[in-house]
């Protein structure tokens, strides 16, 4: 079993490079033209470039730990909390996912949800994680 962690809106469960495509508000759709422009490059490469191949629509894209997901969304977390995003957590079996360098897809049909996580705790979290400050008090 492998615990997933992924961006999605709160009501319409898609992630924000989604937003732009549904009936949105006129706010997520710009927040999702901004993701889009950063979304081709090292730090943030599509499935396509980061190792996945042969997926469908089936698939979702995630992260296999909240330190991945909070390097991804860092400077946008406060944005996307602020569009109704939050963090699901969820359970999936090793063979319903893809893996990638930086990312994981998984088949949401296939899948448990654990918890939900607000943004700003991923941020708390991750640095509780990796603050060697934190760590040591």
């Amino acid at each position: 079993m492998l615990t997933v962690y992924r961006v999605e809106h709160y009501d319409r469960r898609h992630g924000p490079y989604q937003a732009s495509w549904e009936k949105m508000n006129n706010r997520c759709r710009k927040l999702a033209d901004k993701l889009d422009l950063e979304f081709i490059t090292d730090q943030h490469p599509p499935p396509s470039l980061d190792g996945i191949i042969n997926f469908s629509a089936d698939y979702y894209c995630g992260f296999d730990s909240l330190q991945a997901l909070f390097d991804w969304f860092e400077k946008y977390l406060k944005e996307l909390q602020e569009h109704n995003y939050h963090v699901a957590v969820f359970e999936v079996e090793d063979s319903d996912t893809l893996r990638g360098g930086k990312q994981v897809m998984f088949k949401r049909k296939k899948c448990r949800r654990k918890q939900t996580l607000q943004l700003s705790e991923v941020k708390d979290e991750t640095k509780q994680r990796i603050d060697p400050v934190a760590v040591s008090l």
